[in-house]
């Protein structure tokens, strides 16, 4: 019925701007949402077409086209998930012509699991209110894909970084703090690696499942700083112990936190070879492409 595939995505940010950027436009079309009118401004001359939330018979209007849907909005309290809660009837209208529906969760939810290896089928124990709405989150849109016949995948992502978001810059703009919690490892993935899962995703839908993001190397933080100071050949910031340190609610959220994330499923199920398998791989291009 449709000629062009056609992906929409609820909270059009850094990773679907990355995603947009790598479909091939002549057999995509694109739309989205975003708040911030300087972001839709932004996209006015391209053939990305961005609607402000608010704005329900225009949204309403795009989604009767769509084939593949990608959620990028974090739940809120007291509602959960504002897409389902706003759009599941449209939605289960849509269902005979969706192929896929992401839905970019947080491997926050695992929680604590005591500095030990994670997978998708580990126990989820999430610790903070934020986990806790994604957790039902992850559930809703779960059910709601069994409930339409639609495949619904959930991407679980590691701490995302890339072009214009990386620690080369923050050092440059002399905005991190290099600290310092024994034995405390963090997974991160690049976000080219994250669009090579999504598009992996897309061609091979699958009802109900779940994929963990993250590169093979979980490592401290205060390593992957002194590593991009190397390359930058400037000073690393001062060690600063946990316990000294003032933490926003959200980083001491990540503190209280500890495990390894298991990328083996995305490598095992989709084929994914990362381009990035580490941190120093991906601080090193970009590096070389001026920092990002």
């Amino acid at each position: 019925m449709f000629e062009k595939n056609k992906l929409f995505v609820f909270g059009f940010g850094y990773t679907a701007a990355f995603l947009a950027s790598q479909l091939n436009l002549s057999m995509w079309q694109v739309a989205g949402t975003s708040r911030r009118q300087e972001i839709r401004d932004k996209y006015l001359s391209s053939n990305i077409c961005l609607i402000d939330y608010m704005d329900y018979a225009q949204i309403c209007l795009n989604l009767k086209s769509v084939t593949h849907l990608l959620i990028s909005i974090p739940p809120v309290r007291q509602v959960g998930d504002v897409v389902i809660a706003d759009f599941s009837d449209i939605l289960k209208e849509l269902a005979p012509h969706l192929k896929w529906i992401g839905y970019l969760s947080t491997t926050g939810v695992y929680g604590d699991h005591d500095g030990n290896w994670v997978d998708e089928c580990s126990m989820l124990k999430p610790d903070n209110e934020r986990a806790i709405l994604r957790v039902g989150a992850e559930k809703n849109w779960l059910q709601l894909g069994e409930d339409i016949s639609v495949p619904v995948q959930i991407f679980r992502l590691s701490a995302i970084y890339g072009p214009s978001r990386n620690v080369l810059r923050q050092l440059l703009e002399g905005e991190v703090s290099c600290i310092f919690k024994a034995g405390h490892y963090f997974s991160r993935i690049q976000v080219e690696d994250i669009v090579q899962v999504l598009l992996a995703s897309m061609n091979a839908p699958q009802m109900g499942e779940i994929y963990n993001l993250a590169d093979d190397e979980p490592t401290p933080s205060h390593e992957v700083i002194q590593y991009a100071a190397t390359l930058l050949k400037v000073s690393p910031p001062k060690l600063l112990s946990i316990e000294k340190a003032k933490l926003s609610p959200m980083t001491q959220e990540f503190y209280n936190s500890h495990r390894k994330v298991s990328n083996a499923k995305i490598k095992q199920s989709l084929g994914i070879k990362l381009k990035y398998p580490s941190y120093r791989e991906g601080l090193r291009a970009l590096l070389q492409n001026c920092v990002g």
